[in-house]
């Protein structure tokens, strides 16, 4: 999920097709990129990824907050020879036991104090798995 830091928030969807289901430990990796596609430094850098039913709602349903997100360095998903840093949200399976299975919208934002920036969002597909 490559991501542009100054140029607005990327689209980065989770489908029906990435298999999110409830009640399982899911772990969202996003790619993050500057305005010449250059990773930028992390440094001071602060997170949350929400949940929503609507992006304009005011109600979070699920929220990630900075103390649980981490910064990872690893290899690119796209070139697995190149070594990139990464923000990694866990979402553990009580997060999403008694969420409603369906579509919501989802964002990952830099929130830093007077350097707030959604740096992703998209729409994501929660389904019920076979377990219930």
């Amino acid at each position: 999920m490559p991501l542009l830091t100054e140029q607005g928030a990327r689209y980065s969807p989770i489908r029906l097709e990435d298999r999110w289901f409830r009640g399982e430990d899911k772990k969202l990796i996003f790619k993050v990129t500057d305005e010449t596609d250059a990773v930028p430094s992390f440094a001071g850098w602060t997170f949350g990824w929400f949940l929503r039913d609507r992006l304009k709602d005011t109600d979070v349903v699920l929220e990630v907050l900075n103390a649980d997100i981490d910064i990872v360095n690893g290899p690119d998903p796209d070139d697995p020879l190149v070594m990139i840093d990464m923000v990694k949200v866990p979402i553990t399976g009580a997060d999403t036991l008694d969420l409603r299975v369906g579509e919501y919208q989802h964002a990952l934002v830099r929130t830093n104090p007077g350097d707030w920036h959604v740096l992703a969002v998209g729409e994501a597909v929660l389904q019920a798995s076979a377990a219930g």
